[in-house]
């Protein structure tokens, strides 16, 4: 495919940018060289990849983005308003849950929260670092008829920050937790899929984010596998539950027609006055 000019966020964009360098801030699981040229923790060189923009077609994704909004569902509206706010609570929540349920020890659930956090942060980063540097527009700003379900985040497009973050959430909770793949990668596909339903992303934005956050954490994962305590016990090891017992991240067993999609404590969700942030 030839080059093609994308769309700048800094040219049809009437607004500051949120937190324009937040692609330099320190990370926790890689030191970095330059840019998105980064070391791991064991000294291994890293270069996340997301596609060129510059060979992205941004009008046949508007194309898919007005299509979408055009044909919205009701069930597509709800998870674009479900998953709104700031990803980090979708995932906070996925991960106390399974804590609690898997009754870890203390020391053990603040782990699996710290390595969590941490590579949300780290995801963060490298997001912020490709959307500032490739600067490329939402949605609106190519079509300003289009009816977005939520506010237009201030901030360029590409990669999707709530994306990112799903496919790096995923990746790390999916280790510790094997068991209960099925249901995070659900989570994880509505969470980025949900920003495409809203109307303020396009689909490539989506799937590249998956694809950026899955990469960082999976690097992370190979590193805290091989992490061992004083006497050599490995640190981080899978944890498991007895496979008939029911998931700590099912519906309430009481409770009729369910949505199978409905996410852990939905409550969450439904404040009012968030800033829209990915």
């Amino acid at each position: 495919m030839k080059s093609i000019q994308p769309p700048r966020w800094s040219e049809l964009a009437a607004t500051t940018g949120v937190t324009p360098h937040a692609g330099s801030w320190k990370m926790f699981y890689f030191a970095r060289i330059f840019g998105a040229f980064l070391l791991d923790k064991r000294g291994d060189f890293f270069n996340p990849k997301i596609k060129d923009p510059y060979r992205i077609d941004f009008n046949g994704q508007l194309e898919q983005v007005q299509d979408t909004v055009n044909k919205r569902s009701a069930e597509e509206s709800k998870l674009a308003e479900k998953y709104k706010h700031s990803p980090m609570t979708v995932w906070n929540d996925v991960a106390v849950r399974l804590i609690d349920g898997y009754q870890l020890a203390p020391a053990t659930g603040a782990r699996v929260m710290s390595v969590l956090q941490a590579a949300i942060n780290d995801a963060f980063v490298v997001c912020w670092y490709f959307k500032y540097l490739y600067d490329i527009a939402r949605p609106v700003h190519l079509d300003d008829s289009l009816h977005t379900v939520i506010q237009t985040p201030t901030h360029p497009t590409y990669p999707s920050g709530h994306a990112t973050v799903a496919g790096c959430a995923q990746t790390i909770i999916n280790y510790f937790f094997p068991l209960e793949r099925e249901r995070v990668n659900e989570i994880a596909t509505d969470s980025a899929n949900s920003r495409l339903y809203a109307g303020v992303h396009f689909p490539v934005d989506n799937e590249e984010g998956l694809r950026l956050g899955r990469q960082i954490a999976q690097r992370i994962v190979e590193t805290i596998a091989i992490e061992k305590d004083a006497i050599g016990v490995d640190i981080h090891e899978p944890l498991l539950r007895d496979p008939e017992a029911r998931s700590p991240l099912a519906p309430p067993a009481n409770t009729v027609n369910v949505d199978a999609r409905e996410m852990p404590n939905p409550s969450i969700f439904d404040q009012e006055g968030h800033e829209e942030t990915e």
